[in-house]
């Protein structure tokens, strides 16, 4: 496996390579990694050599990370990518570029471990599995499993997603729309009875004329004029694994 780090910090890739290199050790994997401390000479290597594995620093000089992702994704649209960065300015231009991690600094050995086990599962081949979504938020991005998500509500541009847990998950508003997250989650077991939300049909506790009653308590309407259709779709769906 073919590993490329740049950082512009020499102490963070010297940080970062070690960390790397064990994993690929004890993991079994034959792995190759080159370290660059200067984004103008990594461009060059990017640009002649494809690697399975990018982990970049987002903030440096001339050239940043976000630029330098741009340039792989013209040569390697299946490279996997892992930022690491102090900012939060960049979730939404990682997540375009089908980042596969966002870490922030400081660098978290145990976080890029994790990372790291991401990306075998990826370069085995092995995608993120249909039941898991990924949401940008103000904090980073998250793979959500659908079985911790109760509902889904719009409010001001920006999604809430209510966990089964209670906690609630923003997303930032340039993440998605309701309308896109309806059409990406039509074959799994969400419904949206209501404009602005959609439930986890898993976790309806009971269904009343005008609504559904979650497990949480909360009430989705359903709108009289489609009722029937919503609860046909409803009987079709709450079968549905997570």
């Amino acid at each position: 496996m073919k590993c490329l780090i740049c950082d512009d910090d020499y102490a963070i890739s010297q940080q970062v390579l070690p960390v790397v290199e064990q994993f690929f050790l004890t993991s079994g994997i034959e792995g190759d990694v080159e370290v660059y401390n200067d984004s103008e000479i990594c461009l060059d290597a990017i640009s002649q050599t494809v690697y399975d594995l990018y982990i970049l620093d987002i903030v440096m000089p001339g050239i940043n990370g976000i630029e330098l992702a741009k340039v792989i994704r013209e040569h390697n649209k299946n490279g996997i990518i892992i930022f690491m960065t102090s900012s939060d300015s960049y979730h939404t231009e990682a997540f375009s570029l089908e980042a596969l991690q966002y870490i922030s600094k400081p660098i978290d050995s145990a976080s890029l471990k994790r990372a790291l086990e991401r990306a075998i599962i990826w370069f085995n081949g092995i995608s993120k599995p249909a039941s898991y979504i990924s949401v940008i938020t103000k904090s980073g991005v998250y793979d959500i499993s659908y079985s911790k998500i109760e509902y889904i509500e719009s409010h001001k541009h920006r999604l809430i997603f209510h966990m089964k847990s209670g906690e609630l998950l923003e997303s930032v508003t340039t993440y998605m729309t309701m309308n896109e997250l309806v059409s990406k989650l039509k074959d799994s077991c969400f419904l949206s009875p209501y404009k602005g939300y959609l439930i986890n049909v898993n976790y309806v506790d009971h269904v009343e004329k005008k609504c559904f009653i979650m497990t949480c308590g909360a009430r989705i309407p359903i709108p009289s004029r489609s009722f029937h259709e919503v609860y046909e779709e409803y009987m079709k769906k709450m079968q549905h694994p997570f």
